[in-house]
Parts: structure tokens; sequence; C-alpha cells
């Protein structure tokens, strides 16, 4: 079964994340990270202040699965849904 955790800070990943399962976290989160920039970096070339907002609290399911997902909104509406598997 797998467990899901709420990242609101940094500091949440220090405490709340089992040091056996760190380094799969920060690679998922660091490929979730990545395809957010770059869905920023290419928004400014279309508008010079676009927003990026991530979500708060981040939650990060250790399933073994390693998916990631991201969603892109435009004013608030869902734009695009990106998706990746972290081998």
């Amino acid at each position: 079964m797998s467990k899901k955790y709420e990242l609101y800070t940094i500091q949440d990943i220090l405490e709340k994340i089992p040091t056996d399962k760190l380094k799969i976290c920060m690679k998922e989160l660091t490929e979730m990270l990545l395809q957010a920039k770059i869905s920023f970096d290419v928004l400014k070339t279309f508008d010079s202040s676009p927003i990026c907002k991530l979500p708060n609290p981040i939650i990060w399911e250790d399933d073994g699965k390693g998916n990631i997902q991201v969603n892109h909104f435009i004013n608030d509406i869902k734009a695009l849904v990106t998706k990746q598997k972290i081998t």
C-alpha cells in the first residue's frame, strides 16, 4: 500500500520522508520541478510576466511507480497535463 506525504516546506522533506525513501522522493520532486520550469520558460516567450504556482502542499506518493504529473493552468483553466515515468 502506498503512503502519501504532504510537503509544505523543505523542512517537511527532512522530517517526514523516511531516510531510505529520500533519494527517490528527491528524484521525483526534481523531475516535477524541471517540468514546471520548462513550462514556465516556454510561457515567458509569449508573456513577459507569466505566473507559475506550485501546489502547496506538494503531495509525494511513495508508491514505487515513479510517476510524475504536472497540471498546467492558463487563467485558472487547466490547459495541459504532462506526465512522466521516472525510472
